[in-house]
């Protein structure tokens, strides 16, 4: 049963700096017009964990052992009507992505069947059509970008307060 003070963590997969530096771009753009909250780009690997125990993290900390740096194929830019899921790049399911993903999941018993992976560009309302407009103006999206870290980020309070606890490079 979930603890009103039990503490959320997701692990993320964040980028090369040449990578990021193409993501961070686009990001600002976006938040430049639709005055989102700030938050690092990152692609969620899975999750969610509850207040993890020493053991958890320092499994977390050893997944560097069992996984190298993977490009990402990058699709389109996408939307919903969801606030966490509001405006995003579309990651495609390569084999190498869903291979971190499933032995993830399986090394912290998550049960995720409904995984679609984004990098997310905005979180909050905003009309279809400003998305939509928005998406028109937005650079081409590079076609591949680089995964060489992992993140266990807090998110159990605002966007603006999510905070990255460990990061290991793959």
């Amino acid at each position: 049963m979930k603890n009103s003070r039990d503490k959320r963590y997701w692990i993320w997969g964040q980028f090369d700096k040449e990578s990021t530096y193409a993501l961070n771009s686009i990001y600002q753009q976006v938040n430049k017009a639709l005055k989102g909250p700030f938050f690092k780009v990152h692609i969620t690997i899975s999750g969610p964990l509850i207040s993890p125990d020493q053991h958890t993290i320092d499994r977390f900390c050893s997944l560097p052992e069992k996984f190298q740096p993977i490009e990402l194929i990058t699709d389109k830019y996408s939307f919903t009507q969801k606030l966490n899921r509001s405006l995003f790049i579309d990651i495609q399911k390569t084999s190498a992505l869903m291979n971190i993903k499933r032995a993830i999941d399986l090394k912290f018993n998550i049960n995720d069947q409904n995984y679609r992976p984004h990098i997310s560009l905005f979180y909050g309302k905003e009309s279809k059509d400003n998305k939509i407009e928005l998406i028109s103006k937005l650079p081409e999206i590079p076609d591949r970008i680089k995964l060489n870290r992992l993140s266990l980020v807090r998110t159990d309070e605002g966007v603006d307060h999510w905070a990255t606890e460990h990061e290991v490079f793959l």
